[in-house]
This record gives C-alpha cells, structure tokens and sequence, in this order.
C-alpha cells in the first residue's frame, strides 16, 4: 500500500503506525480515545497510518469495526465548506485559470513548459504527469512498447504499479498521434525527472 507514496509520507506513516497500533489490539484503550481527539486533517493521517498496518496484519475487518463503531470519519469536515468557497470564488474563472497557465509557459525554460503543455492534454496530477512523461522519454526496458496505444490514441497508465492508486484512479489518457509524437521529442529536455524519478510516485 505503500510503495506507490513518497519517502517523506512513508516515513510519516511508519511512524503514527507505530505509535497507534494499540488501538488494533484495545479498543478500550486510552490511546484510541486520544486520536478520537485529534485535529481532524491529523485523526485522518493516523488513520490512513493504521489502516496500512492493520492490512499488512491481516486485520483490516477488525479496523473497519472499530472505524464504525467509535464513528471515525474519513473526512476533516471541511470539504463542504471548502467547496462552496472554490465555487463562490468570482476570481476562480476558466479564463483566470487559463492566463495563469500561459503565465506560466511564458516564463518557465522549456524543459518544465512542456511538462506544463503536456499535463494541460492529459489531465493528470502533477506526479502522474512527471511520471508519464519519464516513462515516455526516457528509455527504459521496464517501459513495455503498448504504453501509448496508437489504434485507441490512448497512453495505457493501468499496466504501471505506479497509476494504481486506492481511489480516483487514472486507467487512460487520450493523446493524439501528433501529440505523443510530440511530446516524446522532448527526451533531451527531461534529465531531472529521470534523477528525481523515485520521488515522483505522488
């Protein structure tokens, strides 16, 4: 469950892991009432945390019961909220949010522009992006050639571990052959994702 996240979330689950894992073995125990307490975005990492554990221990049925029993949410209870202001937001227009993106093409070198370009047609997040992108342009014998499918016009991300997150997963992406043909000439152009690519799995 963890090998598609970054180092720095691995070594935070690691470590409310450890520090939570009682609460698998005592439901009644003083530290299950403690992050019942917590600051909501917390109690939502500390679940996150203890849900990982319970699955590599075979327990997960049992932290599912606690999780309903004790009525712990998956939510910081503020995504109602935070919706309502994105969408009330004069400012956040399709017009402003496409001068910010030509902003930025304009003043970024060319190597990040064109990453830039590329997640504009495919719609990913940031790290699917960089990570479609290294596996387009950089040579790799672990990249299997039906990647980009050209009868489908379609990059096949669901043959990569790396795509293959818990929820709002990323199957396919439509790309033109003029676009694929595109954006892997850009192979010169992308050296610091192939030296950063094992902080890219976002």
């Amino acid at each position: 469950m963890l090998k598609t996240c970054r180092p720095k979330t691995v070594k935070t689950q690691l470590c409310y892991a450890r520090k939570y894992a009682s609460v698998l073995e005592d439901r009644s125990s003083s530290i299950l009432a403690h992050l019942i307490q917590l600051p909501p975005q917390t109690r939502l990492t500390v679940m996150k945390a203890v849900t990982a554990l319970s699955k590599y221990l075979g327990c997960y049925e049992q932290w599912k019961t606690i999780c309903k029993q004790y009525n712990l949410k998956w939510t910081t209870g503020n995504e109602s909220i935070a919706a309502m202001q994105r969408f009330f937001n004069p400012s956040l227009t399709l017009d402003s949010v496409v001068s910010k993106v030509k902003e930025m093409i304009r003043v970024l070198p060319s190597n990040m522009s064109d990453v830039i370009r590329f997640a504009c047609l495919g719609g990913l997040r940031p790290g699917e992006v960089c990570e479609s992108v290294r596996l387009l342009c950089i040579p790799s014998k672990d990249v299997p050639e039906q990647y980009y499918n050209p009868e489908q016009q379609c990059l096949e991300h669901f043959r990569f571990s790396q795509y293959n997150r818990r929820t709002k997963k990323a199957y396919i992406s439509y790309l033109s052959t003029d676009n694929y043909q595109w954006i892997t000439k850009i192979q010169g152009k992308t050296r610091y994702l192939e030296r950063n690519s094992n902080g890219m799995h976002a």
